[in-house]
């Protein structure tokens, strides 16, 4: 049987991550998508060959997949905490250039209405600026 905490960590990753899904994590790690379903709905529990898989697209070491995984314990692990994740090197305008469900003509709508998003969020701060001087 898995372990509950695995499911929940898996879930976390993914998306400080940027995977939307368990279709973008299973192409990434050259797994089935059901095995990832799998995982994240908790009836079973990566294998150490999985792990190893796992490591690049999650941006894990082999170290804290085995905790995340309950395979070992923090203290087995000698390890007071997991480490923190890291903070996510997500890159919008890269997931568009890599969606192949894109058109080329709708990465460029959705390019330019991130675009539009970033300069109204940087209007707004420094109106908000403006009016707390």
């Amino acid at each position: 049987m898995a372990s509950s905490g695995w499911p929940q960590w898996l879930s976390e990753r993914m998306r400080l991550l940027g995977f939307r899904t368990s279709s973008e994590l299973a192409r990434s790690a050259g797994t089935p998508v059901s095995v990832i379903s799998r995982w994240r709905s908790g009836n079973t529990c990566p294998s150490l060959t999985q792990l190893r898989r796992l490591q690049a697209p999650l941006q894990a070491t082999m170290l804290e997949l085995l905790v995340a995984a309950e395979i070992l314990s923090a203290e087995e692990a000698q390890l007071t905490a997991l480490p923190e994740p890291p903070a996510p090197s997500y890159d919008v305008r890269e997931s568009l250039r890599r969606d192949p469900a894109l058109t080329e003509d709708l990465r460029r709508v959705l390019e330019l209405q991130y675009d539009a998003l970033l300069a109204l969020a940087a209007a707004r701060a420094g109106d908000r600026a403006a009016h707390s001087t």
